[in-house]
């Protein structure tokens, strides 16, 4: 195991929280931790903003039909959402069709998966198609105005024929960091102030949940605000059923961190394996349609009982996550061995060709890299071109995965995120992508690397210190990540050692009122072996740990916990 403290961390412990700020780059601790509505971006930082009201007004006031093309994601789904109820709170009945793409992975006007009303005069695109010039352009050319608001990047040099609204093109608008509902929720601001309402106002409850789902960065002042003020008025009726069915998972926190670890999986895993009329059903229960109930049997039941959508969606997810993670598992299972095969190559560079469902292809990819502790690209065949997910495992020592696949000549993709893109080749390539990294990375040792905030001795650790961090656990998420703590020369007892768990895979001890816990270990864990021996009470082990810290609560008892992602023997 390898940690080291954070480059420029003051490891001060005595003003913990102000330490983890700085660590990750947060300059005025104070105004961060106290951002509201005043902290948001105005929105006539961007581009075209007044144009697209000019044209959304002139259609509206002519009662034209309105098409709102609905990206399969939760941005996607959320931005569609906000556009078409902010239409319908100026006019109640005004036609809005909400078109829902075929495909469960499909995005924008290029995938042509789907059918415009002949009667549709402005199509409104969120979340996408700031690179779709030729289709914009055809559909404008029949008629059909077209307003994008979106957050992608625009590689396609050409113009774009319709009026875009997109951050990331706007020199003015400084937050980059802002998902295609917030860029959307900008456009329902504009379109406000022209109506003199405060409508827009509503809908920033799923503005937090999509900068949140679509991994946005919360350093950013302006989408950290928006999720501040967003996960304080949750009101949208679908958002409020899913965190009462995550109740248990989320102990009461709504935060970035618990909404992106068991809401936000929720619905992606929904989307990934929902029927196209399941998917329009999540649209119309975002959009609050409750104009139908739905019966189900329990499970030891004979009769049926009632549900509203909400209940109705809630509980679908839940079973569709379920299957998600058994496909997932089964997958990460059938291509193990795979894996192992790349155990003399810097990057494991997988084809998956026909052996696992392509909607999966980025789970399981994280899975693999993470059991094999090396980034991963798995790749399935399309013709000539082999293409899929580029992921890279946690504490990996390649900050950008990404920008490094990048880099190789031979990859023709790698477009996302720094640990996890989409990716491709040519099949002819493989080898010669392989060969690339395997000397780009020859002295690059793939140990995990954990950069901690502080390093302490056990003695140095107290009840206060991890009470203050529990404090402000809704500080952390992307980009502003939860707190690592490297505890070294903690000595314990094996008659203080505790193997518990379903399957006795986790072991358990305390020391200076403080509980240590580590999570399913493998059988050949060297401290599980330890812990499970019959032997001397009296022999001791030192051990040096990274941890994760907080307070863990059973029946109304909370308890000062450190959490191990990893520990090494001393003098092993």
């Amino acid at each position: 195991m390898r940690y080291e403290l954070i480059k420029g961390s003051a490891n001060d412990i005595s003003s913990p929280i102000e330490t983890i700020l700085a660590n990750r780059g947060i300059e005025n601790c104070k105004k961060y931790m106290s951002l509201s509505e005043d902290d948001i971006e105005p929105y006539d930082h961007l581009d075209n903003i007044n144009d697209a009201v000019g044209c959304f007004v002139r259609h509206f006031e002519r009662g034209d039909p309105v098409g709102i093309l609905v990206d399969t994601d939760t941005d996607g789904i959320c931005s569609a959402t906000i556009m078409a109820k902010y239409i319908w709170s100026l006019k109640e009945d005004y036609p809005v069709h909400l078109i829902v793409h075929q495909k469960n992975k499909a995005h924008g006007l290029e995938s042509q998966d789907f059918e415009i009303p002949d009667d549709i005069r402005l199509i409104i695109i969120p979340d996408s198609s700031s690179n779709d010039i030729d289709e914009c352009q055809a559909l404008i050319d029949s008629g059909i105005n077209i307003i994008t608001a979106d957050h992608h990047e625009k590689s396609d040099p050409r113009e774009y024929p319709g009026i875009l609204i997109n951050n990331q093109t706007s020199s003015s608008y400084y937050n980059k960091a802002a998902c295609g509902t917030h860029i959307t929720w900008d456009f329902l601001r504009a379109l406000d102030e022209y109506y003199w309402e405060d409508y827009a106002s509503q809908f920033i409850d799923l503005v937090a949940l999509a900068n949140i789902a679509d991994v946005m960065n919360i350093k950013s002042e302006s989408t950290r605000a928006t999720i501040n003020v967003g996960l304080q008025n949750i009101h949208n009726k679908m958002f409020e059923e899913l965190v009462k069915s995550q109740g248990f998972s989320m102990k009461g926190h709504v935060n970035p961190h618990t909404i992106a670890f068991f809401i936000a999986p929720q619905i992606n895993a929904f989307l990934r394996l929902a029927t196209f009329e399941e998917r329009e059903l999540l649209v119309r229960a975002f959009c609050e349609d409750e104009s139908e109930m739905f019966e189900y049997t329990k499970r030891g039941e004979s009769f049926p009982t009632e549900e509203n959508i909400y209940e109705h969606m809630a509980r679908l997810m839940t079973s569709y996550r379920g299957k998600q993670n058994r496909s997932r598992d089964k997958s990460v299972k059938l291509l193990l061995d795979k894996a192992y095969e790349c155990e003399n190559d810097k990057v494991a560079i997988i084809d998956a060709t026909n052996e696992i469902d392509q909607s999966l292809t980025g789970l399981v990819a994280i899975r693999i890299s993470e059991a094999i502790n090396k980034p991963t690209l798995l790749v399935r065949r399309h013709g000539d071109e082999l293409a899929g997910s580029g992921r890279a495992f946690n504490n990996c020592p390649i900050e950008d995965f990404r920008a490094l696949t990048e880099q190789c000549p031979y990859i023709t993709l790698a477009q996302g995120h720094n640990a996890a893109f989409g990716t491709a080749l040519l099949a002819e390539n493989l080898e010669n992508v392989r060969e690339w990294f395997n000397e780009k990375l020859d002295s690059v040792n793939m140990d995990k690397v954990y950069a901690v905030d502080f390093i302490l001795d056990m003695n140095d650790l107290d009840i206060s210190f991890i009470q203050t961090i529990d404090k402000y656990q809704d500080l952390w998420g992307q980009g502003l990540s939860e707190p690592l703590v490297a505890i070294e020369n903690i000595t314990i007892k094996r008659s203080d050692t505790h193997v518990q768990g379903k399957n006795f895979d986790s072991i358990a001890f305390t020391i200076n009122d403080i509980k240590y816990v580590l999570f399913k270990l493998p059988e050949s864990d060297p401290l599980l072996e330890w812990a499970s021996a019959w032997e001397d009470d009296g022999e001791d082990i030192t051990i040096n740990v990274v941890a994760k810290i907080g307070l863990s609560e059973y029946k109304g008892v909370y308890t000062p916990q450190c959490t191990i992602e990893e520990y090494t023997i001393q003098n092993e």
